[in-house]
């Protein structure tokens, strides 16, 4: 194996004592041995055979491996350069296997910024429709939607809280919550948020805020809930494809 052929060559060369490996912060241990993990070759010391500059001293510290490569035989080279690759493999599986949802932006901020657009542009150019809505009918609709989207989102927050786990999606996903609101829809808190825009909307007609919130929940969708449904799959495998395929995504059949 690969790991075991790095070992043997970091090992022949060590015992040549041309060169040596020390191990900055923290190793990979593969299940065969420990590899030291460093991106520097951190001494250098001269011996009968082996070629180096003549002003090179017995000890160099902090020069990059790959300016030693041409000094050395080419047994050292193979072991240096294969070290190197496993280490930048290492390093691409550890960034693609991040312990979190690869989501674009943090939730709110696509609902905010909404909000916030919906507010100018209906101070710049008010289209006027909700304004001409019974103001009494508007109001009431506009409060039941605001209260039952934070009821939902509400609901949803504390069934992950009850269960340990992290209501970011920033963070870690310790637990699957399939319980409670979540027998219902798999996102009560994007489903609750969205309600509550609409009702904002209707109680202060803001129609900029409900043409803008197509975009905003395509965004939502593809940018967020989209991914978190990659990572979750990932994670928690066929218990999340059952719980998947048993309960809409945002609710009502959706």
């Amino acid at each position: 194996m690969i790991h075991a052929g790095i070992s043997r060559k970091l090992a022949q060369a060590e015992r040549l004592g041309a060169i040596r490996f020390e191990p900055r912060d923290r190793s990979i241990d593969q299940g065969l041995r420990q590899i030291p993990v460093t991106k520097r070759l951190t001494r250098f010391f001269p011996s009968h055979g082996h070629r180096c500059p003549h002003s090179a001293p017995y000890t160099l510290a902090r020069y990059e491996a790959r300016a030693w490569l041409p000094f050395l035989d080419r047994l050292q080279q193979t072991a240096i350069s294969l070290h190197w690759r496993q280490l930048q493999r290492m390093q691409g599986m550890s960034k693609s296997l991040q312990n979190h949802p690869d989501v674009i932006v943090f939730p709110p901020v696509i609902l905010a910024t909404a909000l916030v657009l919906a507010c100018m542009l209906q101070w710049l150019w008010p289209p006027g429709a909700l304004a001409n809505v019974s103001q009494s009918w508007r109001i009431t609709i506009g409060c039941v939607l605001v209260v039952a989207g934070v009821s939902l989102a509400a609901a949803g927050r504390r069934a992950l809280t009850r269960l340990g786990t992290n209501v970011s999606p920033l963070r870690p996903t310790t637990a699957l919550a399939t319980n409670g609101v979540y027998e219902w829809t798999r996102n009560p808190l994007y489903t609750g948020g969205t309600a509550v825009m609409i009702g904002i909307a209707f109680i202060f007609a803001l129609d900029w805020l409900l043409l803008l919130m197509a975009p905003a929940l395509l965004i939502l969708h593809f940018g967020v809930v989209h991914r978190e449904e990659q990572y979750l799959e990932q994670k928690f495998g066929d218990s999340y494809r059952e719980y998947k395929a048993s309960v809409p995504r945002y609710g009502f059949g959706i």
